[in-house]
């Protein structure tokens, strides 16, 4: 097979994949709560800065953690 060296490699490289790929996911999982969590956000802040007289609604948010911006498409505020 391979010499004990070879063999330690491998099981670093595997774990260190693993450890990648989980990081990924999480960091992506938590983008995606960032994301349903921060419409449930605007929903509330517009009806409390409006005292309740308009509600928000919008077709797609997208958020961009590199740039710190969020970008609302088709954004309507509705008298309630």
């Amino acid at each position: 097979m391979g010499s004990p060296s070879t063999i330690k490699l491998i099981k670093r490289l595997g774990i260190w994949t693993s450890v990648f790929i989980v990081l990924l996911v999480a960091f992506f999982g938590v983008v995606r709560l960032g994301v349903f969590y921060s419409s449930d956000i605007l929903y509330q802040l517009v009806k409390r800065e409006t005292n309740g007289y308009y509600q928000l609604s919008f077709e797609e948010i997208n958020i961009h953690p590199w740039n710190k911006t969020i970008k609302l498409k088709k954004v309507l505020l509705k008298p309630d």
